[in-house]
């Protein structure tokens, strides 16, 4: 989605080479048509893929998330319910569900069923800075901790100093703890990006 399309054409041709990677190239085609703003013919070839018997969940969480970026206001909830019925539920599987469901509850502003899927996600190891940002977003809203969302938003600029969503975060929670020479640094750390 990036553009690089080079490299991305070379990971694809050394797991085509690969007899222990099992390629839907529906799955590949559907990726470059999004990328190329093509959602419609995107959006069938992912249910496309996803509807095969053989499918897997990462696979039918592919066509979820496409529709999910097609269509901002539809409820992936019963989808994801039905990937978590229906296959055998790897950690890997629970945690992606999981994630799922905690961006659409925090998109819907539901902040405490956003918070327990996102920590679900985090505890099956999903413990990426995307994934402690918004968790820290969940945490700042009503009935949050504070206190746990400037420590994930200090760990998201560790590891990501380039973020300025998390610097942006950061500050704020700063200057309402009173630290406002942090929220300064802060601050100025998120202009010079």
């Amino acid at each position: 989605r990036q553009g690089y399309f080079e490299k991305a054409l070379g990971l694809l041709s050394a797991a085509a080479n690969s007899d222990s990677v099992p390629i839907d190239w529906r799955l590949v085609e559907a990726y470059v048509l999004e990328s190329q703003g093509e959602n419609s013919a995107a959006m069938a070839l992912y249910q496309e893929a996803s509807r095969q018997e053989d499918a897997l969940w990462q696979a039918k969480l592919l066509a979820i998330e496409a529709r999910r970026r097609i269509e901002p206001d539809w409820d992936p909830t019963k989808s994801i319910q039905e990937v978590m019925r229906a296959d055998i539920l790897t950690p890997a599987a629970f945690a992606e569900c999981s994630l799922v469901l905690g961006d659409h509850a925090l998109n819907q502003g539901k902040l405490p069923e956003a918070r327990r899927w996102l920590e679900y996600a985090i505890s099956s190891g999903l413990d990426g800075p995307d994934v402690l940002l918004r968790l820290a977003l969940a945490q700042r809203g009503p009935g949050g901790d504070p206190v746990k969302a400037k420590s994930a938003l200090e760990k998201v600029v560790s590891i990501d100093a380039g973020n300025a969503d998390a610097w942006n975060a950061l500050a704020e929670l700063q200057h309402r703890f009173g630290d406002l020479s942090a929220a300064r640094v802060s601050i100025e750390s998120s202009i010079a990006i």
